[in-house]
């Protein structure tokens, strides 16, 4: 395993701003040409409210044969569909489109609890429109510090974030002039896919605060029968708080008020 095994815990104070399941498949043209009303029924206690929409697709078409001539850029719509289902409250949402079924959500309490409510979608799914395989299977989660949430303001990230992963922000000669910073790397998990992680500075679109993002997505892409897809998320899962747990330090993860639990919250 890349990241070191540590153990199952509750955090008090949880950073997860949004987690997001996705399935992708070989396109089904019958999503776009029949409304998904039996989908709807398997999913309606759940996520009672529907949205409709279409993708928007940019094209570019060459305006004549002369070779001096730039191409120009047109946008354009082909009516992929997107059907959204959402929840009362607004922070859980199934989407559904004729190449992709995905669960998200903005309230995450546990891993049981949301991979009971994706299962509850992609049994609805996979009874109504039967898919051969799936060509993708991700699961992806968003952290957010926020340090006044934590009681660490003014707090350096240095403190709180391992060297590897805050980079230029915890340089003495420079950390203090630091606008804006983003770093991207990928690992191959042992046994199961890979994960692609994103960490940056961002702004609080509340308080315009700086805090610190982590956005870790977990996939696989090669082809994956409907009884693979849950050992799959499972493996996932499993190495998502290594994952998180290997980029932070223990400061962080004590203000946190880590509890140990047989599970990730």
């Amino acid at each position: 395993m890349p990241f070191p095994k540590v153990n199952r815990v509750i955090y008090k104070t949880n950073l997860l701003d949004t987690v997001i399941c996705q399935v992708r498949f070989p396109p089904i043209l019958k999503i776009d040409t029949e409304i998904p009303a039996a989908f709807q029924e398997g999913v309606r206690s759940l996520y009672p409210h529907l949205t409709e929409s279409s993708e928007l697709l940019y094209i570019r078409v060459e305006p004549s044969q002369s070779p001096t001539e730039d191409f120009q850029e047109v946008r354009g719509t082909r009516d992929p569909k997107i059907y959204g289902f959402t929840s009362d409250d607004k922070k859980w949402k199934v989407e559904l489109t004729r190449n992709y079924l995905a669960l998200s959500t903005k309230a995450y309490i546990s891993w049981d609890d949301f991979i009971g409510r994706f299962a509850k979608a992609l049994q609805a799914f996979v009874g109504i429109y039967q898919p051969t395989n799936f060509t993708r299977v991700g699961l992806r989660y968003i952290d957010v510090i926020v340090r006044s949430k934590l009681g660490l303001e003014g707090v350096d990230w240095g403190e709180l974030v391992q060297d590897y992963i805050s980079g230029v922000l915890v340089v003495d000669s420079v950390k203090g002039e630091v606008r804006g910073y983003e770093n991207t790397f990928q690992v191959a998990l042992e046994g199961e896919g890979l994960v692609r992680v994103i960490t940056k500075t961002v702004q609080s679109s509340e308080s315009g605060e700086p805090c610190f993002l982590m956005d870790s997505d977990f996939f696989s892409n090669r082809r994956i029968k409907h009884e693979e897809v849950f050992p799959v998320l499972n493996s996932f899962h499993d190495c998502a708080l290594n994952l998180f747990r290997w980029c932070i330090k223990d400061k962080l993860h004590h203000a946190m008020e880590a509890d140990q639990h047989d599970e990730q919250s």
